[in-house]
C-alpha cells in the first residue's frame, strides 16, 4: 500500500477514535427523532418479556407434572410397602416434591393446584383427539389425550396442526405412572421395594438432568427455583441408593419362603 494511502487511512482511524472519545466526553441532547426511536423500541421490549413469561410458564407446568407424578408413586408405594425403610423414604419423596411445588406455584398455578394427572392416567377411547371414521377432530382439552385415532392418520399430520407438547408431557407422564403402578403391582415384599427404589433412583437421576436442561432457558428467577429441585432430586436419589444397600435380597427372601 502506498505511504500516503497507508497515512490517510491512520489519520481516518484516528479521527474516528478522537470522534468517539469526545462525544463520549460531551453527550448530545436526545433529539425528538432518537425518542420516537426509542418508543418504536418498546414493544419489542414488551414482546420479549411476554415471551419470558411464557417460556417460564410451560418450563414450570412440566417441571409440575413431573413432581405430581414422583408423589403419586410414592403414596402408591406407601400403600404397598411393608418395609419402614421404604415407607420413611417415600414419604420423605412426597414432603420434598409437594415443598417444591408451592415454589412452582406463582409460574404455573392451575397445573400445581389441580394435577392433571389423574384424568390422564387411563385415557378413554372416546376421549376427545379420538377421530372416528369419516368424523372431525375435536381439539384435545385439559386432562384429556390429544392424539388417539382409530385407524386414521394422527391429527398433526391429518391436518397440519401443531402438537401442544405441554399436554403431550402430561400424557407421558400419566402413562409412566400407569406403567409404573402396573409393573409394581405385580411385585411383593422384598421384590416390591426393590423395584420400586431401583426406579427413584433413575426417575431421580433422570429429573436431575431435565432440570438442568430447563434452568438454562429459564429466567433468572425460576432458574434459582429449579437449581433449588435439582438439590432435591440428587438427595432423593442418594438417599435411595442408601437404601438399596440396605435392602434384603428378594432371591433369599424368596427361597426362605419356600423353606418355611
Amino acid at each position: 500500500m502506498p505511504l500516503c494511502k497507508s497515512l490517510s487511512v491512520v489519520a481516518f482511524a484516528a479521527s474516528i477514535c478522537c470522534a468517539q472519545y469526545l462525544a463520549a466526553q460531551n453527550p448530545q441532547p436526545i433529539r425528538p427523532q432518537d425518542q420516537v426511536q426509542a418508543q418504536l423500541g418498546q414493544p419489542q421490549q414488551a414482546a420479549r418479556q411476554a415471551g419470558s413469561q411464557v417460556n417460564d410458564q410451560s418450563i414450570a407446568t412440566c417441571t409440575a407434572i413431573g413432581n405430581h407424578e414422583e408423589i403419586a408413586l410414592a403414596k402408591f408405594a406407601q400403600s404397598r410397602t411393608k418395609n419402614e425403610d421404604v415407607q420413611s423414604f417415600a414419604k420423605e419423596v412426597i414432603e420434598g416434591h409437594q415443598e417444591f411445588l408451592k415454589k412452582l406455584e406463582r409460574f404455573a398455578p392451575n397445573e400445581v393446584r389441580e394435577n392433571s394427572l389423574a384424568a390422564n392416567e387411563q385415557p378413554s377411547s372416546n376421549a376427545s383427539g379420538v377421530r372416528p371414521a369419516g368424523g372431525a377432530v375435536s381439539p384435545a382439552r385439559p386432562g384429556q389425550p390429544i392424539q388417539q385415532t382409530a385407524g386414521i392418520q394422527p391429527r398433526g399430520a391429518q391436518q397440519g396442526a401443531a402438537i401442544d407438547f405441554v399436554q403431550l408431557h402430561r400424557e407421558l407422564a400419566a402413562q409412566c405412572l400407569s406403567d409404573s403402578k402396573k409393573m409394581f403391582g405385580e411385585k411383593e415384599g422384598a421384590e416390591f421395594d426393590a423395584c420400586f427404589v431401583g426406579q427413584q433412583i433413575a426417575a431421580h437421576a433422570a429429573m436431575q438432568s431435565k432440570l438442568t436442561v430447563l434452568q438454562r432457558h429459564a429466567t433468572s428467577e425460576l432458574a434459582k427455583i429449579l437449581g433449588e429441585g435439582i438439590e432435591v432430586a440428587q438427595s432423593h436419589r442418594e438417599h435411595a441408593e442408601k437404601l438399596m444397600k440396605q435392602l434384603p435380597d428378594p432371591d433369599s427372601e424368596e427361597r426362605q419362603a419356600k423353606n418355611d
